[in-house]
Parts: C-alpha cells; sequence; structure tokens
C-alpha cells in the first residue's frame, strides 16, 4: 500500500496561510470592482442626463430652435462645443427624431438610432443604455420646449468604450498594486510558519502529540508529586500523586498553588530565581517534602515546578540520616563498652582478684540500674529510651558526663511529632552538644531533661562547651550554615523545620561556657484522649 504523503508543519502553515490571505483579497476586488463599477455607471447615467438638459437649456440652442427656419449650423456648433468640454455625444433632433445635428455629420438627417419612424418624442427626462450607431452606450434625453411648446430633443450619451478606457486606466493603479499584496503575503506567511516552526522546537504535530502523551505517561507513573505553576502561581499541572495528597473533589488545574499550600516561599523562588530543596511543608495535614524550581523561558521565569515526597520515604531517608542511625551507633558504642567491662572482668578473674572483681561488678551493675530504671519508668516511646540509653554509652565512651534529669518522664508524642521527629530533634541536639564539649570543655558535661504535662513536652538540652558566638546566632538555624569542618549544615535546620511543623518553638540561651537548647511541642494529652486517643507511643 501506496504511503500517503504528509506535508510538513511549516508548508501547511504556509499554504494555509498563502490561502487565507489571497482569498479575502480577491473577494475584496471582486467586491471593489462591482460596487465601483455600479457607483461609476451610476455616476456616468446622472451626469448625461444632466448634460442633456444644460444643452435643451442652452441660449443658442432655445434661439436655434425659436427661429422660422431651424438654424443647424448653431446647433452643431453647440454640439461640439459640449463634446470637447465633457467628453458626451450630442445629438438634436426635431419632432420626428430626425438628426438635425451629430458628432458624425453623415448621420445628419436620419432617424435617431432605436427610434421607429412616425414614434412620438417623449416628453419627459429619460436614460437608456441602447446601442447605438457607433456602438453599445449609456444615453440622456431631454425634450426640448419653447413656449410651453416641444419643438424637438437633445441626446447626449457616453459611448460604453469611452467608459471602458476610463474604467482601465482607473483598474491600471490596481493591477499594479495587487502583485505587491500577494508578494506581501507570501513573506508573511514564510514568515509565520518559520516562526511557529521555531516555536515548536522544529517539531511536526504528530511528534508533539506523542511528546505530550510521553510526557503524561511519565508525570503520572513517577510516585513523586509534581506540580507546576505559573509565574502568577496557578496551577498548570498536577499528577496523580500529588492529586492524592489533597481533598479529593477540588479542582486543582487553575487554582492557585498558594490557596493549599500556604507556607510554601513560591514568591522568593520566582524573584530569586534560585531553587529550594528539601523543604518540609503540611499539605492537607500531611507533612511532606519538597523542592521548587524556578522555570525559565530565554532566561525569564515563566513558572515553578514543585516535587512531592510523601513522608514514607522521607522517615526512611530520615532514619538513615538522623534517626535509627544514631540509635544504632549510639548503641554499638553501647555493645563496645559492654565488650570493654567485659574485658576488665575477665582480667580480674584471670589474675585472681576476685573481690576486686565483685566491686566492679557490682559498681556497673548499680550503673546501669540507675539508667535503666529512669528510662524503663519514666519513658514510654521505645526509640526515645533506645536513644538516650546509646547516648549514654557514647558518652561514657568519649568521656563526657552524660546526666537525664530524674524527674524527666514522657509518655506519649503527638502526630505532628512522631517517634521519627522526636529522635531527629533529641538526637541532633545531644549530638551537637557532645561535640561542643568535647572540643572546648575541660570537664565535657551535658544533661537532658524531658517533661511532659497536660498541653505540652518540653526538651532540653545543655552542655558546657564554647556557647554560641554573638555573631552567627541569627544564622545557626540556617540550611547549610555549619561551624564544624565535616559539617553539613542541615542539623538545626532540620531540627528546627521538625520542630516548626508541629507547631513548637525553639529556642536557646548562650554564654561563654555554657549552652541550652530548649524545645516546647504543644500537645494536649486531655483533647488527644477525647479524640479516641490518636497519640504516638507505647504501652
Amino acid at each position: 500500500m501506496k504511503k500517503k504523503k504528509v506535508f510538513s508543519l511549516r508548508t501547511q502553515v504556509f499554504f494555509f496561510t498563502a490561502i487565507s490571505g489571497l482569498i479575502p483579497l480577491l473577494l475584496t476586488i471582486w467586491l471593489l470592482h462591482y460596487n465601483f463599477l455600479h457607483f461609476f455607471i451610476n455616476h456616468m447615467e446622472k451626469q448625461v442626463i444632466e448634460i442633456a438638459m444644460w444643452a435643451a437649456n442652452d441660449v443658442e440652442v432655445e434661439q436655434a430652435y425659436s427661429n422660422s427656419v431651424l438654424d443647424t449650423d448653431i446647433l452643431q456648433k453647440t454640439c461640439n462645443s459640449i463634446k470637447n468640454s465633457t467628453g458626451a455625444y450630442i445629438i438634436f433632433m426635431d419632432t420626428d427624431g430626425i438628426v438635425l445635428s451629430h458628432p458624425f455629420p453623415s448621420r445628419i438627417g436620419y432617424q435617431i438610432v432605436g427610434r421607429q419612424e412616425g414614434e412620438p418624442l417623449a416628453t419627459e427626462p429619460t436614460v437608456t443604455r441602447t446601442e447605438g450607431y457607433s456602438g453599445p452606450a449609456i444615453k440622456g434625453y431631454v425634450p426640448i420646449y419653447i413656449e410651453d411648446r416641444l419643438v424637438g430633443g437633445v441626446v447626449a450619451a457616453f459611448l460604453e468604450p469611452d467608459i471602458k478606457h476610463i474604467l482601465s486606466q482607473m483598474y491600471r493603479a490596481v493591477y499594479a498594486i495587487v502583485p505587491l499584496v500577494l508578494l506581501l503575503i507570501i513573506i508573511l506567511s514564510v514568515l509565520l510558519a518559520n516562526n511557529i516552526k521555531k516555536r515548536l522546537s522544529g517539531m511536526e504535530p504528530g511528534e508533539i502529540a506523542t511528546r505530550l502523551i510521553e510526557r503524561d505517561g511519565i508525570l503520572h507513573s513517577v510516585s513523586e508529586g509534581i506540580i507546576a505553576t505559573d509565574r502568577d502561581l496557578n496551577i498548570t499541572v498536577i499528577n496523580y500523586a500529588a492529586k492524592a495528597l489533597f481533598p479529593k473533589g477540588n479542582l486543582l488545574v487553575g487554582q492557585k498553588v498558594t490557596d493549599f499550600i500556604s507556607d510554601y516561599p513560591l514568591t522568593e523562588v520566582i524573584n530569586t530565581k534560585e531553587p529550594r530543596h528539601n523543604i518540609q511543608i503540611s499539605v492537607n495535614d500531611n507533612i511532606v517534602l519538597s523542592n521548587c524550581f524556578p522555570l525559565f523561558i530565554k532566561n525569564k521565569v515563566v513558572g515553578t515546578v514543585i516535587t512531592i515526597r510523601t513522608m514514607t520515604e522521607v522517615n526512611e531517608m530520615a532514619e538513615k540520616l538522623t534517626g535509627v542511625t544514631k540509635i544504632v551507633e549510639a548503641l554499638r558504642a553501647r555493645t563496645h563498652e559492654f565488650s570493654n567491662k567485659l574485658h576488665a572482668i575477665s582480667g580480674l578473674l584471670q589474675l585472681g582478684s576476685f573481690e576486686q572483681a565483685q566491686k566492679y561488678v557490682a559498681s556497673v551493675a548499680s550503673e546501669e540500674k540507675s539508667l535503666l530504671s529512669c528510662l524503663l519508668s519514666n519513658f514510654r516511646v521505645n526509640a526515645v529510651t533506645g536513644l538516650l540509653m546509646g547516648k549514654a554509652s557514647e558518652a561514657e565512651e568519649k568521656r563526657i558526663i552524660f546526666s537525664i534529669d530524674p524527674e524527666s518522664y514522657l509518655f506519649s508524642l503527638p502526630e505532628s511529632f512522631d517517634e521519627h521527629a522526636s529522635v531527629i530533634v533529641l538526637g541532633n541536639l545531644i549530638e551537637n552538644a557532645f561535640d561542643s564539649t568535647k572540643i572546648y570543655a575541660k570537664e565535657p558535661k551535658v544533661s537532658v531533661s524531658i517533661k511532659q504535662s497536660e498541653k505540652s513536652i518540653a526538651i532540653e538540652v545543655k552542655d558546657n562547651g564554647h556557647g554560641v558566638a554573638e555573631n552567627i546566632r541569627d544564622l545557626i538555624f540556617e540550611p547549610g550554615f555549619t561551624t564544624k569542618d565535616n559539617g553539613t549544615g542541615y542539623g538545626l535546620a532540620n531540627v528546627k523545620n521538625r520542630v516548626d511543623l508541629a507547631g513548637g518553638e525553639i529556642s536557646f540561651f548562650s554564654i561563654e561556657e555554657s549552652t541550652i537548647f530548649k524545645v516546647i511541642i504543644p500537645h494536649d494529652i486531655l483533647e488527644d484522649e477525647r479524640q479516641g486517643g490518636n497519640m504516638v507511643g507505647n504501652d
């Protein structure tokens, strides 16, 4: 089967544009020709009757018809004079229609063309288009009266060959313009076709349709939520993963994205032309991690693209970065500490120092019992308990005096500040305290206090390190800012983000040899119990 030839988009646009311009041009020329010809003929008919009336009322003509012997010389002279001044042919006749004067003298004395012999002259002016001696003509007839007596008539005529000659001269200017207009249509059609082709990146309609289908397929197949907006932050594209995060039934496309995500720095992204990465936001009461990128066309921002990852993936990453990893590392330190203690006990037994080994075992047991007793009796959140136990062992390994306020207690967590968030916040604050005391304190000390009331959870981490310098106190929560040689700058930024998402507050007090970080997380235990006990905790 022979494949049907398909013209390129550029060729199709050119032909359609050229034809679209040519058809109106031809219609316009035809209408102008028709209207102008109609107007011109009417004008000629009006003019021919006026010339005939002028001739009929001429004084010399009246005098010639008044004489007892009609003076045809005067009539012929008038005929020639009017012909020279107006271009109209003038014919005078008597009451029998016999020609008395004529542009062609040979016709004098004959019956006027178009009249029947013996037919009386018309008594009213008339305009006709008839075939004359010299061919088709527009004729105007006016009767001549002398003292209310019909004595003859006059005919003024414009020959159609002369009319066509006049029209052809007028049309000559039009015919000179038409090729220029056609050339202009062709040039503009070529420019338009090339411009459209360029704007479509050289793609044909079939390619564009394929790309759109591919784009939709890719867009809706990814697990990340994707939202595109225009410069005014109206949603233009949204995939299924992003739609699932919003309340059902909302017409999202065309709406302001800020109506659904109020705490996102989209205006800042457009104004600065800089992307924002790993921002935690609340979407329909769900905490998600998002990135925002500006969209450019010729270095001009025309919109944004927002990518959204649900907290399932974020939590896995958080566990790896700052949650479970911290617990595992802390417990590894605790295992190492127990291994050292077992080696010490084994050495004492091998040396036969049974009494000394017994005292060492009692001392270790007393320390472990005190810590375990505090954690197991006052904490019901296993992740926090495991983190504190591990940090206690890590502190002992690093020769840091680590203490937990014996009056600390934690029974439950709100959904907005779950185990992952609590481990991230507490783990980062303790880690920073360890780093500060290890570098600057002679006798490193870190203390932790976690107290829960009916309305809130208060977390306090205190160290005796160097403190926070005055000139960086406004920067420590900024993403990417760090004073450590191998730091990432996202520890405290992540802490503050988690606290903000939970609706809490974080503050710090620092002097030269002490720093206290305090976190307040709102958590109404009684309200949660009334709503069905939706609290994060461990029985």
